[in-house]
């Protein structure tokens, strides 16, 4: 995949502030949906601990697609919940016939989301320093095993 935003750390972090956003706020969201209809991604610098060890509060960047297709078992997903219009990214633990069961890897609780509602797909994330695909083989071994708790 292209890195459009360059490869060092301090590209990513200028991209990150000149157009990523925060998730979590409701604000946010709309900008979020705006990025990926306008644009079919975004870079987004998530906050919380929901999805720890993986991600980092507002230390790491994920790059999310427009859903394109079903989600899959495994995938890190962005959906908006509740009338307070929060997006949230956490992990597809199953698939079902009309909704996902989905949970943050550091959440013990799981949640039954409608496939209507989930609007992004996780491509990859900045970490370390470095991009990690969700193709890489030791992220598919790490999402396959959390799944699985």
């Amino acid at each position: 995949m292209r890195n459009i935003y360059g490869k060092t750390a301090a590209l990513c972090r200028l991209a990150c502030l000149a157009g990523a956003v925060e998730s979590g706020c409701s604000e946010g969201v709309q900008a979020q949906l705006e990025q990926l209809e306008r644009h079919g991604m975004y870079l987004s610098v998530p906050r919380g601990t929901s999805m720890l060890p993986m991600l980092r509060s507002k230390r790491d960047v994920v790059e999310i697609h427009r859903l394109e297709r079903p989600a899959k078992r495994c995938d890190l997903v962005l959906y908006v919940r509740g009338e307070e219009q929060q997006g949230v990214l956490h992990r597809v633990i199953a698939v079902r016939v009309k909704d996902y069961v989905i949970a943050g890897d550091n959440c013990w609780w799981r949640e039954i989301i409608p496939h209507g509602q989930v609007v992004g797909v996780a491509v990859r994330f900045y970490r370390g320093g470095r991009w990690h695909e969700v193709t890489d083989p030791g992220y598919r071994l790490y999402a396959r095993v959390w799944t699985e708790l």
